[in-house]
């Protein structure tokens, strides 16, 4: 059994757009806010249009979202159980999701692929 990934993020609440979950993250890292710690439970491709209208209107609801609500939660240690949403062939960028009661995301964060291969990296002592 594969492994689950897991990260870091900065997940916001009710976000409208993928431009807004990049100006969130910047402005918390500027802050030095916190981030929270996820894990991804399941990974939902989409199309490339799929992903551009989802990008565009985070808020609306989805039903890939409402068929995956029982993955969604946060656990006792404070990690963010999420979907990660990304559009196929391009998993390098995507959308984090958290959602425990309706078909559009609660919190949403940005997920970038490098930055997770940087983290991975650093905890293993320089080596992926």
């Amino acid at each position: 059994m594969q492994e689950k990934q897991t990260g870091t993020a900065y997940f916001k609440h009710q976000a409208r757009r993928l431009s807004e979950l990049e100006d969130y993250r910047t402005e918390c890292i500027s802050r030095g806010k916190k981030p929270q710690r996820y894990v991804i439970e399941k990974v939902i491709a989409l199309s490339k249009l799929e992903f551009e209208n989802f990008s565009f209107d985070l808020l609306m609801p989805r039903q890939f979202i409402a068929d995956n609500i029982p993955l969604m939660t946060v656990d006792a240690n404070n990690f963010w159980h999420c979907l990660l949403v990304v559009q196929k062939g391009n998993e390098d960028i995507g959308i984090l999701v958290e959602c425990r009661k309706k078909q559009a995301p609660t919190y949403t964060a940005l997920y970038k692929k490098q930055e997770f291969k940087l983290a991975e990296q650093a905890e293993n002592g320089g080596a992926i």
